[in-house]
């Protein structure tokens, strides 16, 4: 063999080494390049996308990250972790904000710590204030305690840039004045309201579009006038004071999409006026009289069902417009039993 070949192959291999070497420096290099281009703009937004503490966690990657996060508009301050340290939860919380640059927040979400022998009561206040002050567009507050009313602060009650409120444990003070001007969905969690506070609410948020209510008690009339509320979720009924021996009133001749979902014990929902309904969900579960007082009702138990009987047959005659139906397990049972089951359709036309 040509001894040209093995000089032409030996000097290949020699500079093989450095040319791999020179390679990765190039990709290291090249890597390094494309962090340090991209804006701080897009970096904030990322770390806004982050739970608020790993967010403030980033100050120590960089000198161009320590203050970085200053600027987030999104907060998630999460305290499922803080059971045993409420007070180092506080302190991240007011850390935080004490710190924050931004100007508008888009979304402020607070997971308070389960700990019944601390009091948020003033912390929550200072700290939705802080978000109104900052035109706060998403509120979001989780409480564990199903036993302590989070009540909502006056400052939130008037607040022009609200669109949407996530609230747990809500309780509303008598004399607050709700003027949600631009608000469009409202999620309420464990709450008891009376009729005149869900027609305050109503009366106070024109733009409303979506509003859900979960493991609620106290109004007996739900009455919503508005054009604009399309979307009612009850999702099971809580028993805050005694039994629910009065139904409760649904009047909404423009709502669009009903749902009454989990368990609503022996509560009735009587649908007075729902004609612009396209779709509903009824996988609600209702309980026996006999559950729910012993024995000494056992007597009542037949009319008792008989009374849901008739409430499942208005159920389908003032959902006839409907174009979607959707029932549970325990709906479908009382259908069952109802003497003229396939009667239930007749409410139905050959077009729905």
């Amino acid at each position: 063999m040509d001894s040209r070949h093995y000089i032409k192959k030996w000097r290949c291999n020699v500079r093989d080494p450095m040319l791999t070497k020179r390679v990765g420096e190039v990709e290291e290099e090249t890597l390094d390049d494309r962090i340090s281009r991209i804006p701080d703009a897009l970096l904030v937004q990322i770390l806004s996308l982050l739970p608020t503490k790993d967010a403030v966690a980033s100050c120590v990657l960089s000198k161009r990250w320590r203050y970085l996060w200053n600027s987030i508009y999104n907060f998630h301050l999460a305290g499922n972790s803080y059971f045993n340290n409420v007070e180092n939860f506080v302190s991240l919380v007011n850390h935080v904000l004490t710190h924050s640059t931004c100007s508008k927040i888009k979304k402020f979400q607070l997971d308070l710590p389960y700990n019944p022998k601390y009091k948020f009561d003033s912390n929550i206040e200072q700290w939705i204030s802080f978000s109104v002050e900052r035109k706060v567009e998403n509120v979001v507050l989780c409480s564990c305690d199903e036993d302590v009313d989070c009540e909502l602060p006056l400052s939130i009650c008037t607040c022009s840039s609200l669109i949407t409120l996530d609230w747990s444990c809500c309780a509303i003070d008598k004399e607050s004045v709700i003027e949600w001007k631009s608000f469009m969905s409202l999620k309420l969690d464990y709450i008891f309201i009376d009729n005149d506070d869900i027609a305050k609410i109503l009366s106070g948020c024109p733009a409303l579009e979506t509003l859900e209510l979960c493991a609620f008690d106290g109004f007996r009339r739900l009455e919503i006038t508005s054009s604009n509320l399309k979307r009612l979720t009850l999702d099971r009924y809580w028993w805050f004071y005694g039994r629910a021996d009065e139904p409760l009133v649904i009047i909404a001749p423009h709502l669009q999409h009903l749902e009454f979902l989990g368990d609503f014990e022996y509560l009735k929902c009587r649908l007075v006026n729902v004609s612009s309904l396209v779709s509903a969900r009824l996988t609600l579960n209702c309980t026996c009289v006999t559950e729910i007082a012993g024995a000494d009702e056992v007597d009542g138990c037949a009319d008792y069902h008989q009374d849901f009987r008739k409430l499942v047959l208005d159920y389908f005659q003032k959902l006839s417009n409907a174009t979607e139906l959707t029932i549970g397990r325990w709906l479908a049972e009382v259908c069952f039993h109802v003497k003229r089951p396939y009667s239930l359709f007749d409410f139905f036309s050959d077009e729905s």
